[in-house]
């Protein structure tokens, strides 16, 4: 049975919604927050309006396994999914040990998101390798390893803007998985958007929460 959702965001929610009644999508929206199950990237705005780069890389099912505001052991991700015991958005154990990997193949960072950056491929792809480093684990290109990981830019912004109120850092988002290449299943999923002084950093930053994700 649903739970019973506060007068105040029913009013709120139709408000929103219209005069027209509460309609589909915000019967929808109600029964997610009466259920008390979090978001997922695929019934999210990001994915359903449009102005989003999605399915380039990470597919709907990956998207159906994200949540919003995933946060582990320091280290927080926009929308993301990891292998682990505990609440959605607050994962606890993992269900594998990291330990027991060896090798990990990092692939070719892919830009999906049409927007040119010269040398932010690399970039990224040598801050993850960094960061998989860190771990233990030994970065391999083009070979059968442990396990996979697979990156891919769905969105840019590689200059700062001044705006009359303040300025518009760039920024670089993410979208990445993490495989057991012996059973093809994800370990971690994530979509994620870092603002930095350039984009190199934000995919240091981006890197870094990852690797706290998997300590």
């Amino acid at each position: 049975m649903m739970k019973s959702v506060p007068v105040s965001l029913l009013v709120a929610l139709t408000v929103a919604a219209g005069c027209g009644g509460t309609g589909e999508a915000l019967k929808e929206r109600i029964g997610r927050v009466g259920s008390g199950q979090p978001d997922t990237f695929l019934t999210s705005d990001d994915y359903r309006d449009g102005e989003e780069i999605v399915g380039a890389h990470l597919t709907d099912e990956e998207y159906g396994r994200m949540v919003e505001d995933i946060e582990r052991r320091g280290g927080e991700l926009n929308w993301g999914w990891v292998a682990a015991t505990g609440t959605p958005r607050k994962p606890a154990q993992l269900a594998f040990d990291i330990g027991g990997y060896e090798t990990v193949n990092l692939a070719p960072v892919k830009n999906e998101s049409l927007i040119v950056s010269p040398g932010i491929e690399e970039a990224t792809w040598t801050a993850f390798a960094d960061a998989l480093r860190l771990l233990g684990l030994q970065v391999v290109e083009g070979r059968q390893a442990d396990l996979s990981m697979e990156i891919a830019i769905v969105d840019l912004k590689s200059d700062k803007t001044f705006i009359w109120v303040g300025t518009l850092d760039p920024f670089l988002e993410l979208e990445g998985r993490l495989v057991d290449t012996d059973s093809m299943e994800p370990l971690l999923l994530f979509r994620h958007q870092e603002h930095g002084t350039t984009v190199e950093t934000a995919a240091s930053d981006t890197a870094s929460e990852v690797l706290k994700f998997l300590r």
